[in-house]
């Protein structure tokens, strides 16, 4: 009997034991199992590339910025979640990047952001927004709708990775139609201020404005230099001194890796006549072994300020150029830049001349005051693009019901007109600019406009009607 009692205390005094463990495990286990929601609801769009991912780094995983299962995820609302795991009470510190600490948060001025610091709470959610980024710091200044693809696009050709933005036309969401793109070197320059080295291009406004005015659109590609790698990058051949030669695979990471993505996932045109290759200075220099390497590709080129100095090469590789497809190449530069600038473009458009190029195909402008700078090449833009993308030399307008004809003469550079007189005109460039208005009679003399892009306007009592010319 007496034993009986023992093994029934013994039993009794096991399961107290195993049900205190119990009690203590479940309360243990739950404190563990614990999850918050971590929520951002506000991010500045433009200052967030399409391709980028934004992570959340702290106490809790030693505030390593890249971690990959910190990464948060993109709702249907368009914010960003994570669902963290951890104890009751615990303390957490942490913050947001896109994947190092170089782009990590900042306040809207682009100043400290302090540690942020929550108790952790199971079932909790808590909602947070980015003001800005560590590298979008500075004086942005963006005219419509500019995107940022990726911050380090992976170049596989060159085992490196790049920033690339991308313009999209103010109508590209709704109007259902695919557009030519326009791949421009120097990414960093051509938009933004804020990225830019000195000074910006400012190709997203001129769009726009050129857009407005009922000029083609297209989407504008920019792909960032390598800064420390420019010269190897944009240049196809080795120079002694300055280096150089990882031009080819520069080339065909446009042709093979990011042409194919941009007319994957985009609204595109995607044949040569419809893609455009640019650049300035060592990137007209690439731009313009582009349009001729890989013509099957870039059937227009934007090329301003070419060093073509770099390398001799550069005219061996054009005599050795076979035209066989029908292209367009704008160049232009300026008389105040290198004293072999004017020479050498000479010696180039003179040989590719002999391949075959007609005017119609190839046209070089020269101007009196143009320079080796940004402000010249946000200059000369609008005009290149118009001559790449309609006809802008001499055209005929005529209106049967009145017998009128209109046209602009090249080599008398004079609008001449027949079965009218005596009419108003304005003459504006391509940015709405008036720079000639008056009565005509004979005809108008053109002489003192600059070489570019015009658009002539005739208001009359019989009719008004408008059309484009080039000043070559």
């Amino acid at each position: 009997m007496l034993n009986d009692t023992r093994k029934v205390v013994r039993k009794t005094t096991l399961l107290s034991h195993c049900c205190l463990f119990l009690v203590v495990f479940f309360v243990f286990s739950t404190q563990l199992i614990a999850q918050m929601t971590i929520r951002v609801t506000s991010i500045p769009q433009y200052f967030m590339p399409v391709l980028d991912s934004v992570f959340i780094a702290g106490t809790f995983n030693s505030w390593n910025p890249g971690d990959t299962m910190f990464a948060l995820e993109k709702d249907f609302d368009g914010n960003y979640v994570i669902n963290l795991s951890g104890t009751n009470g615990e303390e957490i510190e942490f913050k947001f990047t896109r994947g190092d600490w170089e782009r990590g948060e900042t306040t809207l001025e682009g100043g400290f952001v302090a540690n942020r610091v929550e108790i952790f709470e199971n079932g909790v959610e808590k909602e947070y927004t980015v003001a800005n980024w560590e590298d979008q710091i500075g004086t942005h200044t963006i005219a419509g709708d500019v995107i940022q693809l990726d911050y380090d696009f992976v170049i596989p050709q060159l085992a490196r990775t790049r920033r690339i933005w991308m313009y999209l036309p103010p109508d590209y969401y709704t109007s259902g139609i695919s557009y030519p793109v326009v791949y421009l070197h120097d990414g960093q320059n051509v938009f933004d201020l804020a990225t830019s080295f000195i000074s910006e291009w400012d190709v997203d406004g001129t769009m726009q404005t050129l857009i407005a005015a009922g000029h083609t659109q297209a989407i504008v590609v920019v792909v960032a230099n390598g800064e420390a790698d420019r010269i190897d990058e944009y240049s196809p051949w080795n120079h002694p001194t300055y280096g150089g030669g990882d031009g080819d695979l520069s080339a065909d990471f446009i042709v093979s890796t990011l042409k194919p993505y941009i007319d994957a996932n985009y609204n595109t045109l995607p044949d040569r006549l419809n893609t455009v290759i640019g650049g300035s200075s060592l990137g007209g220099l690439i731009s313009y072994y582009m349009a001729l390497e890989h013509d099957e590709i870039f059937g227009k080129a934007l090329i301003f300020s070419p060093s073509f100095w770099f390398d001799d090469s550069v005219n061996i590789f054009t005599q050795q150029f076979e035209k066989t497809l029908p292209s367009k190449i704008y160049i232009t530069a300026g008389l105040n830049e290198d004293e072999d600038m004017v020479p050498d473009i000479t010696t180039i458009t003179d040989e590719l001349q002999l391949k075959g190029f007609n005017e119609d195909e190839l046209i070089t402008i020269i101007r009196s005051d143009g320079a080796h700078s940004e402000w010249f090449w946000k200059r000369e833009y609008d005009d290149g693009y118009l001559w790449l993308f309609e006809d802008l030399l001499p055209l005929t307008t005529e209106n049967h019901a009145h017998q009128i004809k209109c046209y602009y003469d090249r080599k008398s550079n004079t609008i001449l007109f027949e079965g009218i007189d005596n009419f108003d005109f304005v003459i504006c460039d391509v940015m709405g600019r008036i720079r000639l208005n008056g009565l005509a009679h004979n005809y108008i003399n053109c002489h003192t406009l600059p070489k570019g892009a015009y658009i002539f306007t005739m208001k009359s009592n019989q009719l008004n009607y408008t059309f484009k010319f080039m000043v070559l």
